[in-house]
């Protein structure tokens, strides 16, 4: 789905899969998208070119993707499920993580 089809929706809602050791299924979890200032991030001022933050950069994450990448949005898109097909799949084998009830 593309991003600006969220836009123009007044509510959109996310579904999340739970695993259920007992049934040994995954269940499906509604759940919304949370909108307002206790939701969001705290963005900071933009610094000026060459201004320092006094961080160590050596304790920084390394950015591994670039917007402006050769990647097309297929490839994009088949990562994407890749991802969440692997992240479902270990809370799935690990129960103690995934044991809880749909809301």
């Amino acid at each position: 789905e593309a991003l600006k089809s969220y836009l123009d929706r007044e509510d959109a809602f996310f579904y999340s899969l739970v695993y259920d050791p007992q049934q040994k299924t995954l269940l499906a979890d509604k759940g919304e998208i949370r909108v307002g200032n206790k939701y969001q991030a705290d963005i900071t001022d933009l610094m000026k070119e060459g201004e320092e933050d006094g961080r160590e950069l050596s304790k920084m994450e390394e950015r591994i993707w670039l917007p402006s990448s050769n990647l097309t949005e297929k490839q994009i898109d088949q990562f994407l499920v890749v991802a969440r097909s692997v992240g479902t799949f270990a809370r799935a084998l690990d129960c103690s993580s995934s044991v809880r009830q749909p809301s």
